[in-house]
C-alpha cells in the first residue's frame, strides 16, 4: 500500500463515546445512564444499529454505516490521552505536541512525521489545515498552510487581470532565488490546478455544514493533484455537560452533522477514497454516569473514528474494560485501555525506522498492535 493521503478530524469538547459507539451489550451501561442510553437495536424506533452484537452506532451515524459494511471504517473504543487532569487545553496540547508531562516539543506530532518523508515534495500545499490559526499539530511544518476557505488561495484580480498578474509572478519567481522561486512557482500552480476544478466543485463543498465544506475542499485539493499529503480540520462543540440528549437533541445533530460530512467526503472521492485515511480523534471521553443536568462531564477513555478506502475496517478495535464500578477508572471514567498514540502510529508513513517512529512520539514505545492498515 502507497503512503495515504492523512486528513485528521479534531473533534474538540470530548466526545461522549459511550453514546456514539453504544456498547449495548454491558448491563451497567443502562445503569449508568438512565435517561441518556441509547436504546438497543430494535428496541425503539430510534435505536442504536448493530455492529457486531455488542456495539452499536447512535442512529445519527447511519450516514457512515456504508462505510463499515464496506469495511472501510474502523472504530477504536476505549482508547485515550492519559493525562491527569480533564484539561481541554493541556488534553490538546499533549495530544497534538503527540507527547505526554513535561519537556512537550514545541512541534506537533504530524509536523514532525512529515519532516521524516523520504520523499522531496515542493508542493506550497503539501500540509493545509483548515483553521484561522496553524494547529500545535502541523506547527514546524515546512509549507504548512492554514485557511478558512479556498478562496484564500486564488489571486486577488479577475478574468484577463488575474492571468497577467499569474504570467508576471511567474516570471518574477522563475528567476529569484530557489527557495524563493521554487515556493512561488509552487504555489502558482497549486492555485492554478484548484482554480482548474472550480466548475467541479464537489456536493459537499457547495452544500451543507461548514464541516462538510471544508471536507469537501479537502477532496478538490486531493483531486487536483497539488502535492497533498495531509490535512486537518475541526469539528468543535461536543462539551454537553448538560442538555446532550439521547437519540434526540444537540449531540445527536452534532454526530448527524460528522457522518454525514465523511460520507459525503468518501462519495465525493470516488476512488481517491482509497489513497484517504481519515483520522476523527477527540480529546477524551465523558464520565460513564449522566449527571444531574441531562449531561455528562469530562472523562477518560473515548474513541477514534479511522475510515478510508485501505483501512481494515467494519471492527471494533481495542479491549473492551467494562463499565462495572471496579472496572472504572477514576472518579467514574470509561478506562483507558489503549493509548492515542498507538493508534497514530498505524497510520503515520510506511517504512519509518523505530529511531524515527520515537522521533514523532518522543519517549513512547508503542503498547498494542490494532492492525488498523494493511501491513
Amino acid at each position: 500500500m502507497t503512503r495515504p493521503i492523512l486528513v485528521v478530524v479534531s473533534l474538540r469538547g470530548g466526545v461522549d463515546a459511550l453514546n456514539a459507539v453504544v456498547p449495548y451489550r454491558d448491563v451497567d451501561y443502562y445503569r449508568l445512564r438512565p435517561t441518556l442510553a441509547i436504546p438497543p437495536p430494535g428496541k425503539a424506533r430510534r435505536a442504536a444499529i448493530d455492529l457486531n452484537g455488542f456495539y452499536g452506532l447512535h442512529p445519527s451515524l447511519a450516514p457512515i454505516v456504508p462505510l463499515w459494511e464496506r469495511r472501510e471504517l474502523a472504530v477504536v473504543h476505549a482508547v485515550g490521552w492519559p493525562g491527569v487532569s480533564h484539561s481541554h487545553f493541556e488534553a490538546w496540547e499533549e495530544i497534538e505536541a503527540g507527547a505526554v508531562g513535561a519537556n512537550r516539543p514545541p512541534s506537533g506530532w504530524l509536523a514532525r512525521a512529515l519532516a521524516l518523508s523520504p520523499e522531496e515534495n515542493a508542493s506550497a500545499l503539501r500540509a493545509v489545515a483548515f483553521a484561522d490559526t496553524m494547529p500545535i499539530l502541523l506547527s514546524g511544518s515546512p509549507g504548512a498552510t492554514a485557511v478558512r476557505s479556498l478562496d484564500e488561495l486564488r489571486l486577488a484580480a479577475d478574468g484577463p487581470r488575474r492571468r497577467s498578474l499569474a504570467a508576471s509572478l511567474r516570471l518574477l519567481y522563475g528567476h529569484a532565488a530557489p527557495p524563493v522561486g521554487a515556493a512561488g512557482i509552487a504555489a502558482l500552480d497549486a492555485a492554478a490546478a484548484i482554480e482548474g476544478r472550480a466548475g467541479a466543485a464537489s456536493s459537499s463543498s457547495r452544500a451543507g455544514s461548514a464541516f462538510a465544506r471544508q471536507l469537501g475542499m479537502i477532496a478538490r485539493l486531493i483531486q487536483a493533484g497539488v502535492g497533498l499529503e495531509t490535512a486537518a480540520v475541526e469539528l468543535g462543540g461536543w462539551d454537553f455537560h448538560f442538555g446532550a440528549g439521547s437519540t434526540e437533541g444537540p449531540m445527536a445533530r452534532l454526530l448527524a452533522e460528522f457522518a454525514e460530512g465523511v460520507a459525503a467526503f468518501a462519495n465525493d472521492l470516488g476512488p481517491d477514497w482509497n489513497r484517504v485515511v481519515l483520522v476523527a480523534i477527540s480529546e477524551f471521553g465523558r464520565r460513564a454516569q449522566e449527571n444531574g443536568s441531562g449531561g455528562t462531564d469530562h472523562g477518560q477513555g473515548g474513541l477514534i473514528v479511522v475510515a478510508g478506502g485501505g483501512v481494515r475496517g467494519g471492527r471494533v478495535a481495542g479491549e473492551w474494560p467494562g463499565l462495572s464500578a471496579e472496572r472504572l477508572a477514576g472518579p467514574g471514567d470509561l478506562a483507558i485501555t489503549t493509548d492515542f498514540r498507538d493508534v497514530l502510529l498505524e497510520v503515520l508513513p510506511h517504512g519509518l525506522s523505530s529511531a524515527e517512529r520515537e522521533r514523532v512520539f518522543p519517549r513512547y514505545q508503542k503498547k498494542r498492535e490494532l492492525g488498523l492498515l494493511p501491513a
